[in-house]
Order: C-alpha cells, then sequence, then structure tokens
C-alpha cells in the first residue's frame, strides 16, 4: 500500500483492492451487484477508477458499533409493602372449631 503514488487523483482496481484488502474479483463483484454494493467508482473510458475520498468514505460507511445501547436510568429503590396488618374485627372472631371424625359401624357389613 506504500507504493501508491499520493498525486495520484484516481486509483486503479488492483491499487483499490490492495487499498481495502479485498480481492480485486469482490470489488467486481460489488461492481456488478444490483444495486451496487461496493464504494463507489468512476468508468474512463474501459477502465474502471475508484476516488481515495470514495474508499474512505465508504469505509467509513461500514463502521458497526457494537457497544450496547444506553441503558434507562434505574428508578429509585423502594422497599416492597409490608403485609396489611389484620382487621381488629377479625382478630376478635373465634378459629372455627376442629374437624371431628367419628366412626361409625357399617350396618349392613357381616362378621
Amino acid at each position: 500500500m506504500d507504493d501508491l503514488p499520493l498525486a495520484s487523483p484516481l486509483l486503479s482496481t488492483y491499487q483499490a483492492a490492495d487499498y481495502l484488502g479485498v480481492p480485486r474479483q469482490t470489488l467486481a463483484q460489488w461492481r456488478c451487484a444490483k444495486p451496487p454494493k461496493g464504494p463507489a467508482f468512476v468508468v474512463v473510458g474501459r477502465f474502471v477508477k475508484y476516488k481515495r475520498a470514495d474508499l474512505d468514505s465508504w469505509i467509513d460507511a461500514q463502521r458497526i458499533v457494537t457497544e450496547p445501547p444506553p441503558r434507562p436510568p434505574a428508578a429509585p429503590y423502594s422497599p416492597p409493602p409490608r403485609p396489611a396488618a389484620p382487621s381488629p374485627q377479625r382478630a376478635l372472631t373465634a378459629p372455627p372449631p376442629p374437624l371431628r371424625l367419628t366412626w361409625l359401624p357399617n350396618p349392613t357389613a357381616s362378621r
């Protein structure tokens, strides 16, 4: 990449591929896609040329930010609500009596 002339306003497909770090066939596939996928290009006669500024702006447009979106501020902490105290009327009533189970002999059963 260091052998690219700085004064050259247009880069060849080979130079642009080297600048982007992709095979030149990839640039050709990007150009032929409908709609074109890659960086902007210029056709000069039968040659395809790339402006270095177009390559740089295309690289910037490909940037993907992997930072998570900012979290909303947390709500202030409030303790969970306390259970309601039993009402005074309920406290005055007696609990129901326990169930009594008694065994009754079956009169139809024979011994």
